[in-house]
């Protein structure tokens, strides 16, 4: 781990994942962290009312030179005309709520990422980061940062936005009986992968790798959002647990090395898309222990867990060996997520990209609630 970007079938009723989902410890943390800052979480209404008494004030975004944004009611206005307005939340995280948005003229949805003004800075790192590990590709499987827009009161992020919700969505809207095709699958595996890949090779860790922040495009694919948790490796390569106070990744998804409080990096980010991708090859939290002392325990044993699955059925070969290279205990010998790439399970993958064949699965919108 010496390296910043380096080494280091029968399937489950969709209802148990449903109450799996349920429980309180994957995402304690989060729930944690979001009662601590819940007093500086804007509502819809409070950004209108912000904004309305920002009439005068306004400042250029050191990443859009030549953009001023003032504020018209409950609308950012940009220099070139462009308005938008804010609708209804879609989420919410530890600094930021995050509001689907448009832009009157064209109807053009965005979702916008709005910080308290105290914690300014973080949307601007967080928007360098993500232009730091976007290629500039349409094809590329991590969110765009468009803009960052500022207000009195407020710091707003513009970014992509993705009617079709996100993994978690998608997975909790099957119905009984219903299961991910394996297209689906393959394709959303790729990209989570080719996406980690991207930010890895920046010398970047995501740190807050679960289903909610994988993104489903209208074509099938995903794309990777919220690097607000995000750091960039030094020369070492590699962080140090003594920086984290709670520990990173959501609870079910922290690899053996973080769970041991041992220096981490990159292969830690492999670790929680693996469990990920497991539980979309069997529509079950392989690795959901009762507390940590079960959590721990089922860690270490994963390897003996993936081999009873194949056994039982649940695992074809070509995903037992790619679960098997991405939850590889010793993060020395885990696969990289480029690596994991080129694996027999992507083959037919591989192939339509390469002939530039439409992915398998169109999703359905997920309109949100207003």
């Amino acid at each position: 781990m010496g390296a910043c970007c380096g080494k280091t079938s029968t399937q489950v009723h969709p209802t148990k994942v449903r109450s799996e989902e349920k429980e309180v410890k994957e995402e304690k943390d989060d729930s944690e962290k979001n009662e601590e800052h819940k007093c500086r979480i804007p509502t819809a209404t409070a950004v209108a009312e912000s904004n309305s008494l920002n009439n005068e004030e306004g400042g250029s975004s050191p990443l859009d030179e030549g953009r001023e944004i003032k504020a018209d009611d409950a609308m950012w206005t940009l220099r070139d005309g462009n308005r938008l307005v804010m609708g209804c939340m879609l989420g919410s995280g530890v600094a930021g709520t995050v509001f689907l948005a448009t832009t009157p003229g064209d109807a053009h949805e965005v979702a916008v990422k709005v910080f308290p003004a105290s914690e300014q800075s973080s949307a601007e790192q967080e928007a360098k980061l993500l232009r730091m590990v976007h290629d500039g590709s349409s094809s590329c499987c991590i969110v765009q940062a468009q803009h960052v827009l500022y207000s009195v009161c407020w710091t707003g992020l513009v970014l992509d936005y993705f009617p079709a919700g996100s993994l978690q969505d998608r997975i909790c809207a099957l119905g009984p009986g219903q299961l991910l095709p394996n297209g689906t699958v393959e394709d959303i595996a790729y990209d989570m992968l080719s996406g980690l890949a991207s930010i890895h090779r920046c010398c970047v860790v995501h740190l807050d790798v679960k289903k909610d922040n994988v993104m489903l495009t209208a074509a099938g694919g995903a794309k990777w959002i919220d690097l607000g948790e995000a750091q960039e490796l030094g020369e070492a390569g590699v962080l140090s647990p003594e920086d984290f106070d709670p520990m990173p990744y959501p609870f079910t998804r922290r690899a053996p090395e973080v769970w041991s409080q041992e220096l981490f990096g990159t292969p830690a980010d492999v670790w929680a898309a693996g469990s990920i991708i497991a539980e979309m090859f069997t529509l079950h939290n392989i690795l959901l222990g009762s507390d940590q002392q079960e959590q721990q325990a089922l860690v270490q044993e994963v390897t003996t867990k993936l081999s009873l699955l194949r056994e039982e059925g649940e695992l074809s070969d070509p995903q037992y060996e790619l679960l098997s290279a991405l939850l590889e205990t010793d993060p020395n010998r885990r696969s990289t997520a480029e690596a994991a790439l080129g694996l027999p399970f992507f083959a037919a993958c591989r192939e339509r990209r390469q002939q530039g064949t439409p992915k398998r699965k169109v999703l359905k919108a997920h309109r949100p609630k207003a």
